[in-house]
């Protein structure tokens, strides 16, 4: 451990020349910047810095340029590199003025819109736009007494020149107009000689602008006055009430200002100066030798509070007032080690004796004990100061004394000082790195053995609200109670009684009386009341294990250096907020053990540029929170241009969209690298991931399709700032044949297509069975034609010789049948007809047509065959034209006839029938009418065995026809019409 002591002195041991200087942050072309010349810097409205420069526009987010530049190829690019102006409309456009003229670059879209000027090809300069409620106003260079304006509303989508079509003229009474300011009251006109102010006139300019070119650079509107930058050395104040015109030297060349605080900062040809407006005195502002003689174009001041300084060929410079919290007492570039007040003077305690200072003027009165090594210094209760040096030297100096007293054989062995403590009781301790030794109000000394002679490195002295005195040691921490009782507490690794490492710094209470210990190499330790320790550590948030000093303030927050810078531990919230260079500390090397608190509530520390003083109070509240944006969005590789993600709050991707990437920065342009990203996309991983700051891109591919919730969280790793969060929905869309409704769709059309299916299995299985029972309708319904046609035929030539058989058998033995041979003979004849006619019935069925005429035939051969020997008379009446009709018809036709006629003469018994029948082109009629002595066909149709009149039904259904059968006393009358068919 002696060794790890013996390194850290030496780190400790050069010296710096402390330089009282501002420190700067530069960007330029090594940074990504597109040219070192930058003609004007804007933020717009959504935390962006644009960056005018003579070769493209350039957009800024902390950590990368991202460069438009004409292309050729791109119809919407930019008309040309060289960048003069920007302005921002309230629909976050952007208004540039370049030497082809004005554009306005739709961010959203990505697309510049070229707008040709005026005059084209002529040269603009700078601020020659303005905009004023509503409206942008421009004047071209050319020595012309009017100015143009148009609404900054306009739609870009047309095909024509808005610039064109939108704008108008305003005259103006003067000659060689250079310069107009927008104020609140309107337009404000200049030329060379006058100045013509709305509702006042115009008034002489005169002597005050003698000298003056023919641009102005800018204008600020201050109260009730226009400050005018004329480009040379005077600034001119014009105040519009009262028509007062006043020019003052200023010995540089103004170019343009910014307010800061009371005072302007004005951008010359020679660097950066201050203009008080009351005062009307200036001063320089940056005395840095690197910033000398830089031509500042532009001045801007962004939510964060930095100015941003456009230069000519040496890029940006950026100034952080929040730096300035954190101030050096200087001295004279030699590490302190210490520091202390007496009365009006200030002592630091140096690699090279002591600095007096004096508390007013901040300046070095005084130089003591040169050469020496002062490694500690305190001014106890009395007043009196004591020095204690690296060779163990002890002195003292009383108040209002110049004069030192030395102390001898105090210490058992010289060794290095490292501290003074005066108790309450009035007993002064000294501390080196091998003893600890108490000095009593009597000046009795007494030395703690435990500790004498041990080289156990007491390193700090400190008194609780017990009494007790409290020792940072090589060995653990411990303590010398009221009564004098040693107790240590030694070091253990992983004891959890023990301090978090060996070597411990620095012991401090709380209000609450818990003991904090600042350890070197093991973050910082807290005795808890059961004297086990919980340690803070790197892994809680602390820059750097390695504590070098420590203070408290009135809200129990420790603060604290170390290699990794200055910390503050939140001891309620047990919460780190940690300061490095990039918040404005010159150095992070510091003195072992080099702290002091100021009456004031400040806070200091040595460093090996002079001690760091700031109020912990505003230092806490320098840092604002960032604004986490989304930035450029990619779909399979192609970036989205019609999206605007600013305000985007679910991304809706197809089952096609295989692979998206999102972009996101944290906009913070105080300490861009404190930023630390982590991201989850919640329903698909399980867990946060970790992203680079230079990454700062989530990218997924083939995602399950779903709803996601992308989140993307940005914290300080400092702890400068609350984490603050950002969320996107995310929605994956399947093909629409994986979709809810085509499944459903699926699904139903698979229940119908199934029910349809079941419904034509069961319908073709009752087809079936139907056609089987038509099947077996149509054979009952042949059976019964065939049935009727033999009855028709056969049955009415066998029920004729039935009776005539019947006749003979009657008459055999009398005188009725005269000649019995020839009786016989016809009835044979008369049976072969019978049999003829069943030749000719099958013919018939087997016939598809059958001329008109044949079946007239047939008719009149049936009936001379019937009344051959009756004594019925008929008479057959047949008209036609020459035609075929269906053998059906004919057939049905025709044993209709001899169905009438066979009930006719076996039943009706009459005396004459007439029988017409008429076949036309599409009908066929038929009339059969007898005198016999009719029935009743109610009684008729209803019994049983009568075929007769169902065979004439069916008939004349299946002739499709109208059947009509009126019997009385007096006859029967049969009437059949029907459509025919015919060929």
């Amino acid at each position: 451990m002696k060794k790890v002591f013996a390194v850290s002195l030496m780190v400790f041991a050069f010296s710096a020349m402390g330089q009282d200087v501002i420190k700067l942050r530069s960007l330029s072309t090594a940074d990504g910047l597109s040219q070192n010349s930058v003609n004007q810097i804007l933020q717009d409205s959504r935390g962006y810095i644009w960056l005018a420069t003579q070769d493209g526009l350039n957009r800024y987010n902390g950590y990368e340029f991202e460069i438009f530049r004409p292309d050729d190829e791109d119809s919407f690019s930019l008309a040309d590199n060289f960048i003069i102006q920007i302005l921002e409309d309230d629909q976050y456009r952007l208004w540039l003025s370049t030497r082809a003229g004005i554009h306005v670059f739709d961010i959203e879209n990505r697309r510049f819109h070229k707008l040709i000027d005026t005059i084209p090809g002529r040269i603009m300069q700078k601020y020659h736009l303005r905009k004023h409620d509503g409206f942008l106003y421009w004047k071209n260079t050319d020595t012309v007494n009017s100015i143009s304006r148009m609404p900054m509303n306009v739609s870009l989508t047309k095909a024509n020149n808005p610039l064109q079509e939108y704008s108008e003229q305003i005259h103006v009474a003067q000659e060689y107009i250079y310069q107009y300011v927008v104020g609140d009251s309107g337009l404000i006109v200049l030329s060379k000689a006058n100045i013509l102010i709305p509702g006042y006139g115009v008034l002489s300019l005169e002597t005050d602008m003698d000298g003056i070119g023919a641009q102005s650079w800018d204008y600020q509107l201050v109260g009730d006055s226009v400050l005018l930058l004329p480009g040379v050395d005077k600034i001119i104040s014009i105040n519009e009430l009262k028509g007062k015109i006043k020019s003052v030297n200023t010995g540089f060349s103004a170019m343009c200002f910014v307010p800061a605080n009371e005072d302007y900062w004005v951008g010359t040809k020679a660097g950066l100066y201050s203009y008080n407006v009351h005062t009307e005195k200036t001063s320089k502002v940056i005395t840095n030798p690197a910033f000398q003689n830089t031509t500042i174009h532009d001045l801007t001041k962004d939510s964060f509070g930095q100015y941003w300084m456009g230069t000519a060929n040496k890029g940006v410079f950026i100034y952080d007032p929040k730096w300035a919290q954190f101030q050096y007492l200087n001295s004279s570039g030699h590490i302190v080690w210490g520091y202390a007040e007496q009365g009006v003077y200030a002592y630091q305690a140096t690699q090279n004796g002591i600095y007096v200072m004096d508390t007013v003027t901040q300046t070095v009165v005084r130089h003591l004990l040169k050469g020496q090594k002062v490694t500690a210094i305190y001014v106890d209760s009395l007043g009196t100061l004591w020095v204690g040096t690296a060779d163990g030297e002890i002195y003292s100096q009383a108040y209002n004394q110049t004069k030192f007293e030395a102390y001898t054989k105090v210490l058992n062995q010289p060794s290095s000082i490292t501290g003074f403590r005066l108790d309450r009781q009035g007993n002064f301790w000294i501390a080196s790195h091998a003893d600890l030794v108490m000095i009593s109000p009597g000046d009795v000394v007494y030395s703690i053995e435990e500790l004498s002679n041990s080289f156990m490195y007491v390193m700090d002295l400190f008194e609780d609200s017990g009494g007790n005195i409290w020792v940072g040691l090589q060995d653990g921490v411990g303590y010398v109670k009221p009564t004098g009782q040693y107790v240590h507490i030694g070091y253990t690794k992983g004891d959890p009684k023990s301090t978090n490492f060996s070597f411990n710094s620095t012991v401090l209470e709380d209000s609450k009386g818990t003991i904090w210990v600042g350890t070197y190499g093991g973050g910082i330790s807290r005795l808890n009341a059961d004297s086990t320790f919980t340690h803070f550590t790197e892994k809680n948030g602390l820059s750097n294990n390695v504590i070098h000093a420590m203070e408290i303030d009135d809200q129990d927050r420790l603060w604290m250096v170390s290699n990794g810078g200055l910390s503050m531990f939140n001891t309620n919230s047990q919460t780190f907020k940690n300061y490095s260079n990039s918040n404005g500390l010159r150095n992070q090397d510091f003195a072992l053990g080099g702290s002091y608190r100021f009456t004031d509530g400040r806070l200091g520390f040595g460093t090996v540029d002079g001690l760091l003083v700031f109020d912990p109070y505003e230092v806490d509240t320098l840092f604002s929170q960032p604004i986490l944006k989304w930035e450029r969005l990619l779909i399979n590789y192609d970036r989205v241009l019609d999206l605007s993600l600013d305000g985007l709050e679910q991304l809706e991707l197809h089952y096609s969209d295989r692979v998206f990437s999102l972009g996101f920065a944290a906009l913070k342009y105080d300490d861009p690298h404190d930023v630390t990203y982590k991201y989850t996309l919640e329903g698909f991983d399980e867990e946060w991931v970790d992203v680079s700051p230079q990454s700062r891109i989530v990218t997924y591919s083939s995602l399950p399709f779903g709803s996601y919730e992308l989140k993307v969280k940005a914290c300080s790793g400092k702890g400068l700032f609350q984490p603050i969060t950002k969320t996107l929905g995310i929605v994956v869309h399947p093909p629409f044949w994986l979709t809810w409704w085509f499944v459903l769709l699926m699904i139903l059309t698979g229940l119908g297509l199934g029910t349809g299916l079941v419904y034509y299995l069961s319908r073709r299985k009752l087809k079936q069975r139907l056609e089987e029972l038509e099947t077996r309708e149509k054979i009952q319904q042949e059976r019964e034609r065939i049935s009727r046609d033999l009855h028709d035929s056969v049955g009415t030539h066998f029920a004729y010789i039935i009776s005539r058989l019947d006749y003979l058998y009657l008459g055999w033995e009398g005188a009725h049948v005269t000649d019995k041979k020839a009786y016989l003979g016809k009835l044979s004849d008369f049976a072969r007809s019978g049999m003829k006619m069943l030749r000719e019935t099958i013919w018939a069925l087997n016939e598809e047509q059958v001329s008109a005429t044949s079946l007239k035939l047939k008719i009149d051969d049936y009936l001379k065959l019937c009344f051959a020997e009756q004594r019925t008379t008929y008479k057959f009446q047949f008209t036609s034209v020459e035609i075929k009709v269906n053998a059906t018809i004919a057939l049905n036709t025709f044993r209709v006839i001899q169905e009438a006629v066979s009930n006719a003469l076996k039943h009706a018994e009459a005396s004459h029938l007439d029988i017409s029948l008429n076949i036309g082109v599409k009908e066929l009629v038929l009339s059969i009418i007898d005198n016999g002595k009719g029935f009743d066909v109610d009684v008729v149709g209803e019994q049983e065995g009568h075929y007769g009149l169902q065979n004439l039904k069916k008939r004349a259904d299946e002739l499709n026809a109208e059947f009509s059968l009126i019997s009385d006393g007096a006859g029967t009358k049969i009437l059949i019409t029907s459509k025919i068919t015919h060929t």
